[in-house]
């Protein structure tokens, strides 16, 4: 269990916790009655409401769009952006954890 608290640990690291307005940690807690890796998409469902829960309560948008080369972008684009980072994981997750 150590290698996926370890991914996960990273990707707050380098992708989200630079960013956060308030250094401080998370506590996130998923009640999911689907099967897992059942080609749902429901991670993808997931990576996207994460993010924008991130985006609207904790994200420095302005700092997380210049480190991107997004200065021009809109929220949703950054919200897009940052699921396409967190949905990956998620799945390489689910799946070996599952499997």
């Amino acid at each position: 269990m150590s290698e996926y608290k370890n991914a996960i640990t990273n990707l707050f690291k380098s992708n989200i916790y630079p960013y956060l307005f308030k250094k401080t940690g998370l506590k996130i807690t998923v009640l999911n009655s689907l099967p897992p890796v059942m080609g749902l998409n429901s991670s993808g469902a997931f990576a996207l409401c994460f993010a924008q829960g991130l985006v609207d309560k904790y994200l420095d948008v302005e700092k997380y769009k210049r480190s991107l080369g997004l200065d021009s972008a809109d929220q949703q684009k950054v919200i897009l952006e940052l699921a396409f980072l967190l949905n990956p994981l998620r799945n390489k997750l689910a799946s070996e954890f599952y499997c």
